[in-house]
Formats: structure tokens, C-alpha cells, sequence
């Protein structure tokens, strides 16, 4: 019995140290490298432990960086409260910009935005970071709506999409930085069109827009006739 004891693995020992090693390393080689361009033993060689560990523990690259991810996505998201909406809206874009410079998570959230050949179980964990991040913070638009700043009926989920727009086309789409002025701006925007109704179904202004359909700007329709 005392044998059988201390050969059992220790909780909080190696093992687990291990384990915590190999995650980390997962997370910093998909941020350096993307999701698909390394294997189990570079994550051993990074977290410098033997490759054996890993092979023990995970199947496949798939399987490390599901778990990895899955842990990165766990962790809460702090859900602001500041007494008024606009304040929540904006303190809650900071936090946006404040995860896509951090030095850590800043380049994983960006190489999983970018990425075109992920596996389905990494695209499953992946939307689910999404998902996850839109239910945490869906408090926001319930207190909009209670406290009547926005029309009944509000898709507060299609206002937080049109609050983070504008900070991830900055990133992907023209490669620049974006800095806490562009998360008031964005704030502000999405703000001012839910409380217009732009959000709203059945409201004045989303039927103008359904009714008048997309309109081109000039230089598009004048291209379009030659």
C-alpha cells in the first residue's frame, strides 16, 4: 500500500507542472507561429520538458492546442459597471484594446482572427471565445434596455459586434494599431446608432435602410457604367 502510495502522481507536482509548461508553450507558439505550423515536440522543446510527456498526454497538435485554447478562453471576462451606458460601452471597448496589445494575448487573439485552416475542434473553441465574450457582457445591453436608453426589442449583440468592428478592421484590414481613442470612438458610435433604433427591428430607421437598400458611393456607380 505505502508502495502503491508513493508512486502515485503528486497533485501540483511534476505532473501538473508539466502540463501547465506544455499549455503555455502551445499558447505562444500559436500566437508565433499560428494555429497549424508547429508540432507536439516543439511544444516539449519550448516548455522544456521531454517529448515523451507530451506524446504521453496528447494525441495530436490538435488536441494540446484545443486544451491550450481552452483554458485561455476560461478565464473571466470582467463585465464594467459604471452606472450609465455609455460609460459601460466604453469601458468595455478599452478592455477590447487592451486585449489586442497585450503582449501575450494581443498575438494569439490575432492569429485567431487570421486564421483559414483550423480543424474543426479548434473552430469549435474558437467561436466559442467568441460566444462566450458576447453572453459575459450581454448584462451591458440589459441594463440599456431597463433603463430605456435603448428602443425595446435592441439586438445587443449585433451593438457590441458594431462596437468591435471598427477596432479589428483597424488591426486585420489596414494593419495599423488602434489606441484607447479608438475605443471611445467606437464606444460612441455603436452607442449612438442603437439609440437611434438602428438595432431595433420595426424601427424607422432600420426600415429606411431595408426600404432605400445599400447605396454606392459615386466613383463605384461611375466605374460601374464604363
Amino acid at each position: 500500500m505505502e508502495e502503491a502510495r508513493a508512486r502515485a502522481p503528486r497533485p501540483g507536482g511534476r505532473t501538473a507542472a508539466n502540463r501547465s509548461a506544455a499549455l503555455t508553450a502551445a499558447l505562444q507558439l500559436v500566437a508565433r507561429e499560428g494555429l497549424d505550423r508547429f508540432t507536439r515536440e516543439d511544444v516539449a522543446a519550448l516548455a522544456g520538458i521531454h517529448k515523451t510527456t507530451v506524446y504521453r498526454r496528447w494525441a495530436s497538435t490538435d488536441d494540446i492546442v484545443v486544451e491550450a485554447l481552452a483554458g485561455f478562453i476560461g478565464q473571466s471576462v470582467p463585465v464594467p459597471d459604471t452606472g450609465e451606458t455609455a460609460g459601460d460601452l466604453e469601458a468595455f471597448a478599452h478592455s477590447v484594446v487592451d486585449l489586442v496589445n497585450h503582449p501575450i494575448s494581443g498575438p494569439l487573439v490575432r492569429a485567431l482572427l487570421t486564421s483559414s485552416r483550423a480543424s474543426a475542434p479548434v473552430t469549435e473553441v474558437m467561436q466559442r471565445f467568441w460566444r462566450d465574450r458576447l453572453l459575459a457582457i450581454a448584462p451591458i445591453g440589459a441594463r440599456a434596455l431597463e433603463r430605456g436608453d435603448w428602443p425595446a426589442g435592441t439586438d445587443v449583440g449585433a451593438v457590441m459586434a458594431q462596437l468591435g468592428a471598427p477596432i479589428y478592421y483597424r488591426i486585420l484590414v489596414l494593419g495599423r494599431e488602434v489606441d484607447h481613442v479608438d475605443a471611445v470612438l467606437a464606444a460612441r458610435a455603436a452607442d449612438a446608432a442603437a439609440r437611434a433604433g438602428v438595432f431595433a427591428p420595426g424601427s424607422p430607421q432600420l426600415e429606411h435602410v431595408i426600404a432605400t437598400g445599400p447605396r454606392r458611393a459615386p466613383e463605384l456607380e461611375h466605374a460601374g457604367t464604363t
